[in-house]
């Protein structure tokens, strides 16, 4: 797959400093963002390969504008389900270009009824302190979620 938008004057900060009591200095640019991916499964075992990027061209730098998170990035995961698709095991890596950080998240679910599902959510970071990814190294994150259907 591959999409592409284009924006005529999308505003951007110019500073990445924001805080509450002064007023964070933007900027309009025209704006290019292009999106392209490819995905293959496989039945047998029950398994799904993806890889996709995801850029983004800013036309008009005259103000210098930050970049946006996730502005220019390579994902790739691979996702494998067993026993009728009630456990299901999810490997993501996140690669962000503009500043070398990434981020493999795990998860991992179990559905033993249609009607429950529990599932555990484990991101990483790495990266320097003033990265996309590194900012969060710090932050020793994991979700638990159950979900109950009635």
């Amino acid at each position: 797959w591959s999409d592409m938008s284009y924006s005529l004057s999308k505003t951007f900060i110019t500073h990445k400093l924001d805080l509450a009591n002064f007023e964070t200095k933007t900027a309009g640019s025209p704006y290019f963002v292009h999106t392209s991916g490819i995905s293959y499964e496989i039945f047998n075992p029950d398994m799904l390969f993806l890889i996709e990027y995801k850029g983004n061209i800013i036309l008009d730098k005259a103000e210098n504008p930050v970049e946006p998170m996730l502005s220019s990035i390579v994902t790739g995961m691979i996702n494998i389900r067993f026993f009728e698709n009630r456990f299901n095991l999810t490997g993501l890596y996140l690669f962000s270009i503009s500043d070398n950080s990434f981020s493999p998240v795990l998860s991992v679910s179990f559905s033993p009824s249609e009607e429950l599902e529990v599932r555990l959510f484990v991101p990483f970071f790495f990266g320097d302190m003033n990265t996309e990814f590194g900012q969060f190294a710090e932050n020793h994150l994991f979700s638990i979620k159950l979900t109950s259907r009635f």
